[in-house]
Order: structure tokens, then C-alpha cells, then sequence
């Protein structure tokens, strides 16, 4: 099925590019038939899709584990696999997940991440803020980013959308840490850096959004979206 996309894209570059009205209806015939040639497969591949995330779903289902911890992952999977399959967001399925993401992650760990990771196809919070937030003072929280001038951090992403390769470019010259991570949470690529303006990164074999967490060293790490284009 992949190997058709191309065939539709250029082809639609050429019904837009081409004025005569003949060569318009012969792009045009060519192109629904390649459409419809991949309309099984794409299907097909919903149907898979679908059966995997139900199956994914049982298990989630069927643990029994009361740890708050536990039970926050376990709802952040559940609607980030609600979310996959094409649900919309409520306004209380929003303020569950807005109540994990607000929890330290340095102590909850992975849950709080999806859930921030949903949040972020509707909002733009900045999650991260309530990080590092274990105090001398039991039951209290302190965000790290209390005390820092975010604009001495700032980064641009071009070209953005982009086909994988993209610049990270910084405001002054910094050394740290990019890391880049699928919506599902996945690690996608860790990348060093030291004394730069700017790092060139690659993102191979993957096509979609993104998020980009930038971290010099000893400051707050930051965050921002960029699409990938096969």
C-alpha cells in the first residue's frame, strides 16, 4: 500500500500544476483509480489496528493493582488508546487526565506523561513546570520553573512540518540534551550536544507529530511540536 502514496501525491502535483482541461480529466481518472486501489488495504490495516488497541484495552482492564501510581497509568493508557481509535476528548475525560499530568513525574512516572502527552493535541500547558518537585516539606510541591527566565532557553525547529531532518537552533550558544518522543510516548532519538548554536537531528522511518524536549545543561527542559512528513 505504502509504495501507491507517492504515486497519488504526484499526481495530484500534476493536476495542479497543469491548465489543460483534457490532461486535468486523464490525471483525474488515474488518480481515483489509485485511490481506489488502496482503499482494502487501508481498511485492512484500521481493522488490525483497531483489534490490537482492544486487545491492548483488556489488559489494561484486567490488572487489579491500587497503587495510585498504577491506577494513573492505567487510566492515561486507556485514554490514550480511547484516543487512538478516534474518540473525542470530554470535558471529564480532560480533567481526569488534567489531574495526573499535574503530578510529579519524577514520582509517577510514565502515566503522567501520556497524559500529558494527550493533553497536548488541545491545550498548551506547560506539564513540565510541576517536575522536580519533591521539597523538604512532606506533601507540598515546588514547580522548578518558579524561578527561571524562559526566554534565555528559547529554541526554534526548522524546516517544520519537515521529512524527519530538521534544525534545533538556539538563542546562545548552550551544550545538553535533545530528546524526541513519539505521542504514544515512545523514545524516537536521544541526542548530546555541546558549546552549540544549533543541532541538525534525523528522525528516520517514522511520519507524524512529535515532541521535541530540549534540555541544556542545569536548566529547565523545554518542549515543542514538530510534524513529520513521509
Amino acid at each position: 500500500m505504502y509504495f501507491l502514496i507517492p504515486n497519488i501525491r504526484n499526481l495530484l502535483s500534476q493536476y495542479n500544476d497543469t491548465s489543460n482541461r483534457n490532461d486535468r480529466e486523464t490525471i483525474k481518472t488515474v488518480l481515483e483509480n489509485e485511490v481506489e486501489a488502496i482503499k482494502p488495504n487501508i481498511k485492512l490495516e484500521i481493522t488490525k489496528d483497531s483489534i490490537r488497541l482492544d486487545s491492548i484495552a483488556q489488559v489494561l482492564i484486567s490488572q487489579q493493582c491500587v497503587e495510585q501510581i498504577v491506577q494513573d497509568w492505567t487510566t492515561s493508557n486507556e485514554q490514550m488508546l480511547a484516543w487512538l481509535k478516534g474518540k473525542p476528548l470530554s470535558a471529564s475525560d480532560s480533567t481526569q487526565l488534567a489531574n495526573i499530568a499535574i503530578q510529579c513525574s519524577d514520582d509517577y512516572g510514565d502515566g503522567v506523561h501520556v497524559a500529558r502527552a494527550i493533553l497536548g493535541q488541545y491545550n498548551n500547558t506547560y506539564y513540565d513546570s510541576y517536575d522536580d518537585c519533591n521539597t523538604t516539606t512532606p506533601g507540598t510541591t515546588e514547580p522548578r520553573a518558579s524561578n527561571v527566565k524562559y526566554d534565555e532557553k528559547t529554541f526554534s525547529i526548522s524546516p517544520n512540518p519537515s521529512n524527519g531532518t530538521m534544525s534545533i537552533d538556539f538563542k546562545s550558544e548552550q551544550s545538553g540534551a535533545i530528546n524526541v518522543y513519539a505521542m504514544d510516548g515512545r523514545l524516537l532519538l536521544t541526542k548530546s550536544y555541546g558549546k552549540s548554536k544549533a543541532m541538525v537531528i534525523t528522525i528516520e522511518d517514522y511520519s507524524g507529530l512529535v515532541l521535541i524536549n530540549v534540555k541544556h545543561d542545569g536548566q529547565l527542559p523545554l518542549v515543542k511540536k514538530a510534524l513529520i512528513l513521509e
